[in-house]
């Protein structure tokens, strides 16, 4: 039995989905805030970890807290303006944190041809998930679709943009 991971790696995998699960809960109700415990009840996740991830979306800039209830979050901007990438760098982020200390010793020419290999899988994760924001949530909650036009020619992504024509409407 073959298990398919985001990059290979089991933990990374289940936080990405678990933080895409509370912004979809976001978006879902957007411009209203949720609390911990709402997400708890939503998500079937436990409290810490839903705590954890909104404070990891909130350092990111992705999430707010609410101003009137400090355990309610909400989005900081449009779900146009959130995309999958932004989930992506916040749970690698999470997952590696800056260690404070004296610097390692100088690292091998083993070590700098991974973290060379690392960085360019990473950047082409990013491009591919950056084609993908959170305002398609709302329409649709089980398949993808095309961006509209003008969002997709802003993104540089030509080939995913509904066509205007009427013959496409009617298909």
């Amino acid at each position: 039995m073959t298990h398919d991971y985001l990059l290979g790696n089991a933990v990374l995998h289940a936080r990405f989905i678990a933080t895409t699960q509370i912004l979809a809960k976001m978006v879902s109700r957007a411009p209203r805030a949720l609390s911990i415990s709402q997400l708890e009840d939503e998500t079937g996740r436990p409290a810490r970890e839903l705590g954890k991830l909104c404070h990891a979306l909130g350092r990111a800039g992705v999430l707010c807290r609410d101003g009137e209830c400090l355990d309610r979050w909400r989005l900081a901007g449009e779900p146009s303006e959130v995309t999958l990438e932004d989930v992506f760098r916040c749970i690698v982020e999470q997952q590696t944190p800056a260690r404070p200390g004296k610097p390692e010793a100088a690292a091998s020419e083993v070590d700098l041809l991974l973290m060379q290999a690392m960085i360019a899988i990473n950047q082409s994760v990013s491009t591919q998930l950056r084609r993908f924001s959170l305002d398609r949530v709302r329409a649709s909650s089980s398949a993808p679709f095309p961006l509209p036009r003008r969002a997709a020619l802003a993104r540089g992504f030509e080939d995913e943009a509904i066509q205007d024509s009427p013959v496409h409407a009617a298909a």
